[in-house]
């Protein structure tokens, strides 16, 4: 059986695929995808088993450049590498108007999430087939219903095996290592730097060594300013996406606000502490075993807003997520 999946981001959306995939492939051995992405993520679908090949897209960056993209033969380039296979089946496994439109032009029976389902329900006009999932349910358990309507098979009760951390091949676990996964988009989403201060020092204290990675300006700045102020906290060198892969794959635990990167922590099953005060981890919240979600109580949490209403500075919600209280589910986790 071979396979089109249309999930071109973010680095959440795509991991949260990577279960469907698995679960596909314990039913049908012979399965072969290609996965059309972004490419800021191209190197990711190809950690599965079962993708064979990538075709990368580039909105972003060919919206801004629409007259060379059309006549530089790039549109065209892409068009025919996405037209080059037969599928049996092309899924849209993100239910947007941009992912409908890249399925509609790929040979194949196209399938997506109904009208009711989709995020963006005019995408369902790109589809021969349509399915109903549950839009309150968790992003991993869309995904997998989607797939197992799609292909014919019985869901499975079973917590989700993503597949990936043997294409790694990981030498040990480093046992007294805590990655912290400090930085995120959204300015709602931030832990407070005081109390990533307090859990390094606390950390540190007992034996362990906190590592710091960063992927901007802001984010090494930050991490500087806690490696400076605690010692024996380590900076991660910038890297890519395996780079940080590797990294979290020999970690003994993760500390970490809701980011994509907590979600790849999960899917190379490195037990982790996540933190949610502006969002919500029973929708989008990293999903697997040895995962402990710490959430805000705070009257308004979560808000799913990008900025507080109440301050500038750091959310109210995340005043009572102290650094003792992360520490309180981190410690069973790091002796287990």
């Amino acid at each position: 059986m071979r396979v089109l999946i249309v999930k071109t981001s973010s680095l959440g959306d795509i991991i949260h695929t990577f279960p469907a995939v698995s679960e596909a492939l314990s039913h049908f051995p012979d399965l072969r995808c290609d996965w059309v992405v972004e490419k800021a993520f191209a190197s990711l679908p190809s950690w599965h088993p079962a993708v064979d090949r990538v075709i990368v897209v580039a909105f972003r960056e060919w919206r801004s450049q629409i007259r060379n993209t059309l006549f530089s033969g790039t549109w065209q380039h892409f068009l025919a590498e996405l037209k080059e296979r037969q599928y049996d089946f092309v899924i849209d496994a993100q239910g947007l108007l941009k992912s409908g439109f890249l399925t509609s032009q790929a040979r194949g029976t196209r399938c997506g999430l109904d009208f009711f389902s989709a995020r963006e329900p005019w995408a369902t006009l790109a589809y021969h087939r349509r399915f109903k999932v549950g839009k309150l349910d968790h992003a991993v358990q869309r995904v997998r219903n989607l797939f197992a309507q799609a292909l014919g098979y019985s869901l499975s009760k079973e917590l989700p095996e993503y597949g990936i951390r043997d294409f790694f091949a990981f030498p040990e676990v480093v046992q007294k290592r805590v990655i912290f996964l400090h930085g995120t988009t959204w300015a709602t989403k931030h832990w407070p730097e005081a109390h990533w201060l307090s859990l390094a020092r606390q950390l540190c204290a007992a034996g362990y060594t906190p590592r710091l990675p960063f992927g901007n300006n802001e984010e090494y700045e930050r991490a500087l300013r806690i490696a400076t102020q605690v010692n024996g906290v380590e900076i991660i060198p910038k890297g890519g996406l395996y780079q940080l892969a590797w990294e979290l794959g020999r970690a003994k635990a993760v500390v970490g606000v809701d980011t994509g990167l907590m979600h790849l922590s999960t899917a190379l099953k490195v037990p982790n502490v996540s933190i949610y005060g502006a969002t919500d981890p029973a929708r989008t919240g990293t999903y697997g075993s040895c995962q402990w979600h710490i959430v805000s109580q705070f009257s308004c949490a979560p808000c799913l807003r990008k900025r507080c209403q109440f301050t500038t500075t750091f959310p109210p919600c995340y005043l009572e997520l102290t650094a003792d209280r992360i520490l309180g589910h981190l410690l069973p986790l790091l002796s287990a």
